[in-house]
């Protein structure tokens, strides 16, 4: 009955589905990563469907806490977690609140994922979008200069395209 319905009705109806397998019979973290997962992706249908993700990201955002808790190694629930609060972030950016709290915490977690895959340019993508809209939100050079640092380094691991015009921006603002 919901295939063709709107993608948000869907997803309270896996939500709803989620909270009560959480309450009746929660075995380990796999119900728990399931629910952070589906709010990320309610949250990112309200960005897309011009609505507020701050809700659903809160919530993503403390299933996200409870799993690294249970399992503070595991890369993917910081991965998780990172992605978003980079979404809670920049939606505080684009409705006028203060995101720093939020993108230094995302900063934070992908730190984690550079470390770990150091080779891989998506977490300098994801890093660098962090510093940048930091960097719009205070006007601070420093944030423009480790947004463009991320930037080249995501360049080199073959991500130029991806993070050019972003490139230009910090350059730009940064006066060279």
């Amino acid at each position: 009955a919901l295939a063709g319905g709107d993608p948000g009705d869907r997803l309270k109806v896996a939500g709803t589905a989620l909270d009560a397998v959480m309450q009746s019979v929660y075995v380990g973290p796999e119900p728990l990563a399931l629910r952070a997962e589906a709010y990320s992706i309610w949250a990112s249908h309200d960005v897309r469907s011009g609505g507020d993700p701050v809700a659903h990201c809160r919530s993503s955002v403390a299933d996200f806490d409870r799993l690294v808790a249970y399992a503070p190694g595991e890369i993917a629930h910081h991965q998780g977690r990172a992605l978003v609060r980079t979404i809670w972030g920049n939606a505080l950016l684009g409705r006028g609140d203060d995101p720093t709290g939020v993108l230094r915490a995302a900063i934070e977690d992908i730190d984690l994922l550079v470390r770990s895959t150091p080779g891989d340019p998506v977490g300098w993508v994801r890093r660098g979008r962090c510093h940048h809209a930091l960097a719009l939100w205070s006007g601070a050079k420093e944030s423009y200069r480790s947004a463009l640092d991320d930037y080249e380094q995501a360049a080199k691991l073959g991500a130029g395209k991806a993070v050019e015009r972003d490139s230009i921006e910090c350059r730009e603002k940064l006066g060279e």
